[in-house]
C-alpha cells in the first residue's frame, strides 16, 4: 500500500514536468501519459532494467518526439498522443532486457491489453502501436550501414499514413537519446555488473566500451541517408554530436576519476532529469 501511495505521489508531481516541454498537455494527453508512465515504471523494476532504458530515458524519448512533431503543421491531437504513448512505453518490449521468446510476448500481449482496456484504444490500434513500437530500434533499421524502414511498417502504415508520422518521431527522438554520454556509460555499466567484481576494471570497460560504442554506432549517425528525415531532428542531432564529442573528450582524461554511476551525471547532455526525494518532492537538475 506503501508503495503504491508513492508511485501515486510521484505521478502528480510529474505534471508539472511534462507541461514543461508539452504546453499544450490537455487532460486528455494527461489521460493517456501519466498511466504510461506508470506502467514504465512497474516495467523496469519487473526487469530489473537499468538507468539507460528507464523512465528517465522514455520521458527524453518523449520530450524529442514533442519537439519533432510540433515542427509540422496541422498535427492533431490523436497523433500527438499515441507518438507520446508510444515514446514512454517502446522499450517495455525491449528483448535486451526480456531474454526469453515467451516472456517477450507474454509483454506484447500484456502491453496489448493495457493499451486497449486502460488507455482505451480500439484493439486495431493497440495490436498497430505495439507493431510500431517493436519495429523503431536501430538494429531493426540499420543494416550494413543502411537505413531501411521495416516491411512490416510499410505494410500496416499503407491504410494510415499518420502512422508513419508517428513511427518516424518515435525512432528519431530515441535515436536522438543516443548521443547522451550520461546514457552510455550508465549502459555499458550496467551490462558489465555480472561480469566483474573488480570496479577499477569495470570502470575501465565501461570506458572504453563507451567510446567503442560512439565510433561504431552514434557518431555515423548523421552520415546514413535518411535516418533523420525530420530536419528538426537533424538539426537536433548534429548539434547533439558535437557536444558528445566534446563530452567524450573530457571523458578521456577523467574516466580514471569515476567510482560510481552517481558519477556520471556530469556527462548528461539531454537536460533537466526529475528525481523524486525521500519527501516525495520532485526536483529538476
Amino acid at each position: 500500500m506503501k508503495n503504491r501511495m508513492m508511485i501515486m505521489s510521484i505521478f502528480f508531481l510529474l505534471s508539472p514536468l511534462v507541461s514543461s516541454f508539452i504546453p499544450d498537455f490537455t487532460d486528455q494527453l494527461k489521460r493517456r501519459f501519466l498511466p504510461s508512465l506508470r506502467y514504465v515504471v512497474h516495467n523496469t523494476k519487473l526487469y530489473n532494467m537499468d538507468d539507460s532504458h528507464n523512465d528517465v530515458h522514455a520521458v527524453d524519448v518523449a520530450r524529442f518526439a514533442y519537439q519533432i512533431l510540433n515542427s509540422h503543421h496541422n498535427i492533431s491531437d490523436p497523433i500527438i498522443e499515441k507518438t507520446l504513448v508510444c515514446s514512454l512505453l517502446h522499450d517495455t518490449i525491449d528483448k535486451k532486457y526480456i531474454l526469453k521468446p515467451e516472456l517477450l510476448e507474454k509483454e506484447k500481449k500484456k502491453l496489448h491489453r493495457f493499451l486497449h482496456w486502460d488507455l482505451g484504444y480500439t484493439r486495431k490500434e493497440s495490436s498497430t502501436l505495439v507493431t510500431l513500437m517493436d519495429q523503431t530500434s536501430y538494429h531493426k533499421t540499420v543494416q550494413n550501414g543502411s537505413f531501411k524502414i521495416p516491411d512490416l511498417v510499410m505494410d500496416i502504415t499503407k491504410e494510415d499514413p499518420s502512422l508513419l508520422e508517428i513511427y518516424h518521431a518515435v525512432r528519431q527522438a530515441d535515436l536522438l537519446t543516443s548521443y547522451d554520454v550520461e546514457r552510455m556509460l550508465l549502459y555499458k555499466y550496467y551490462r558489465l555488473f555480472h561480469e566483474t567484481s573488480n570496479n577499477d576494471d569495470k570502470i575501465r570497460s565501461v570506458y572504453l566500451d563507451t567510446q567503442q560504442m560512439y565510433q561504431q554506432r552514434v557518431q555515423p549517425l548523421n552520415s546514413i541517408t535518411g535516418i533523420f528525415p525530420s530536419p528538426v531532428a537533424k538539426s537536433l542531432s548534429e548539434k547533439l554530436q558535437q557536444d558528445c564529442s566534446i563530452l567524450l573528450h573530457i571523458l578521456d582524461t577523467e574516466w580514471r576519476n569515476l567510482y560510481s554511476p552517481s558519477q556520471f551525471r556530469r556527462f548528461r547532455l539531454l537536460g533537466p532529469v526529475y528525481q523524486i526525494t525521500a519527501g516525495s518532492t520532485l526536483i529538476l537538475d
